[in-house]
């Protein structure tokens, strides 16, 4: 009898019972909310793929609007600086953003005051003196990149805890697809509309910067749903965290890898819409094009190179790598004004080099992390060292450049002037990578098998 009315309310009714609370993962976000967050996580890659596509700095909108109201094609490298200098701030900030108490409140609104100053800056800058345009522009670039350095190692840290392990290889090479065709998109677009109002139109390069900036601000808007992890949530960072994070074996072993692979591209990416632009004469339209071919390539062998990584492992997976990265350096000092089709060959070759770096060199980073409370000092000296490393190749390279400005080699129809001769450098600096590959802590465990489950889902 008892039995009978314990689920009863004494009207002879059954008690409503309760759902079962959702579990809870080890991030302290139930499966539903980590479903939505990484969904807004994916929409905010798109948007600020876009954005990045568009306003980046190394970009053919970006560098045909700096060339346009007066920066030198040699200078673009001191805007790499700028940036990088910025960067510094992700050290000085962030203990000041524990104490304030909402971590992800002041990473959004810093991450937010980015693209609105990229707005602000491509507008009105071309009504400025021709003497103030450009120390305007650079304070700006800086500005910019100080606020979003601010947000960088929050909102990393929050990604990188809302993720389930046994799920990260497989979203990462999720994320890498939407970021390829959300660059593949307006690539081209970016590319047909600097087509149609010309690569020197100052006021028509700077609408098209300022629509990318919406972008920027929709990517920052996205996230405002996101759930927060508890350790996002308890993320308290200290000054002497930014010391602890060298003795993690892992990690530093990344850090190592990763800056002397990485040597190359420190000089070298700066320049490459300088090339495209100037040297090559590349249209902006068949630029747009080579940047989509290179995209769509890493966009349908994404699910086959995360095999060809689990299967070759971490190591050799750079290593050949290496082998692509150099022969793509190679080809720069081949292309000349109108010859630039073996660029666009080299660029969609490459990404596959691109695609494997990205899988293999991401997972081991966010594995090589330990879980604490001081987790966003790590992703700051990450990009702390990756960006100064890109601060340093820039200020050697404007000198260099401008010393080899005369200097031009011929050998039948081939003539060689700065940039190639600094390609061909980089080419030569890029071959050491198939053994700096061993550096890499070798990790082949399942994250790279998730990645290609995208091929059977």
């Amino acid at each position: 009898m008892a039995a009978n009315t314990a689920g009863n309310n004494g009207a002879g009714e059954e008690t409503p019972r309760r759902p079962p609370s959702p579990r809870r993962l080890d991030s302290g976000l139930t499966a539903p909310q980590v479903r939505s967050s990484l969904a807004l996580f994916s929409w905010n890659a798109g948007f600020r793929s876009i954005f990045e596509t568009i306003c980046g700095g190394t970009t053919f909108v970006f560098v045909a609007f700096a060339c346009a109201f007066g920066f030198e094609k040699e200078q673009m490298g001191w805007v790499t600086l700028a940036t990088s200098i910025a960067c510094v701030l992700q050290i000085a900030s962030l203990p000041f953003i524990s104490m304030l108490g909402s971590a992800r409140k002041v990473a959004l609104t810093a991450a937010f005051v980015e693209p609105c100053l990229v707005i602000i800056a491509v507008l009105v800058v071309p009504f400025l003196g021709a003497q103030a345009r450009v120390p305007v522009f650079m304070a700006a670039v800086f500005l910019a990149s100080a606020f979003v350095n601010m947000s960088r190692p929050i909102t990393d840290e929050w990604l990188a805890s809302t993720i389930p392990a046994e799920l990260r290889g497989r979203y990462l090479g999720r994320r890498l697809q939407i970021v390829s065709g959300a660059t593949i998109i307006s690539t081209l677009v970016a590319g047909q509309l600097v087509e149609r109002l010309g690569s020197s139109n100052v006021h028509g390069l700077s609408l098209i910067l300022a629509g990318g900036g919406v972008c920027g601000v929709l990517a920052v808007v996205a996230l405002k749903g996101a759930a927060t992890p508890a350790s996002t949530s308890a993320a308290n960072v200290k000054w002497g965290d930014f010391a602890s994070v060298w003795r993690g074996d892992s990690f530093r072993r990344c850090l190592i890898f990763m800056a002397l692979y990485n040597i190359p591209f420190f000089f070298a990416c700066p320049y490459y819409q300088v090339f495209n632009l100037d040297v090559a004469r590349m249209p902006a339209d068949m630029i747009a094009l080579m940047h989509t071919g290179y995209y769509l390539v890493k966009l349908i062998t994404l699910p086959r190179l995360g095999k060809v990584a689990d299967r070759l492992g971490a190591r050799r997976t750079m290593a050949i790598s290496a082998v692509i990265y150099t022969l793509f350096f190679a080809v720069f000092p081949l292309c000349g004004p109108g010859r630039y089709w073996p660029l666009m060959i080299a660029w969609a070759v490459v990404a596959l080099a691109d695609g494997a770096y990205s899988l293999a060199y991401q997972s081991a980073f966010y594995a090589a992390i330990p879980a604490s409370a001081g987790r966003p000092a790590y992703f700051a000296v990450n990009n702390i060292v990756t960006i100064a490393l890109f601060a340093a190749g820039a200020s050697v390279a404007v000198p260099v450049l401008r010393l080899l400005r005369g200097v031009s080699f011929t050998a039948g129809p081939f003539v060689a002037g700065n940039f190639h001769i600094l390609y061909g450098m980089c080419a030569v600096l890029m071959a050491p990578g198939v053994w700096f590959s061993r550096l890499l802590p070798e990790d082949r465990h399942t994250e790279f098998r998730q990645s290609s489950a995208l091929v059977r889902r």
